[in-house]
């Protein structure tokens, strides 16, 4: 599920729990290494479909607003 999906009805993502350690990592860093997985795009709904490359940026978009 794409991190900046917070719920798809039934199912929810773990964005609460990514958001909770980005915070910490803006507000006390530990780490220099940040690895965002983007490999679940065949299996989303039409309406949160977008080309590949569309789809990364979205993802690493909703990563650097947070931080």
């Amino acid at each position: 599920m794409p991190i900046f999906v917070e719920d798809m009805g039934l199912i929810q993502s773990t964005q609460s729990d990514i958001t909770a350690v980005l915070n910490l990592q803006k507000t006390n860093p530990f780490t220099d290494h940040l690895e965002v997985e983007t490999y679940t795009w065949e299996v989303l709904p039409a309406a949160l479909k977008a080309p590949l490359n569309d789809s990364i940026i979205r993802e690493l978009d909703w990563v650097k607003k947070i931080l």
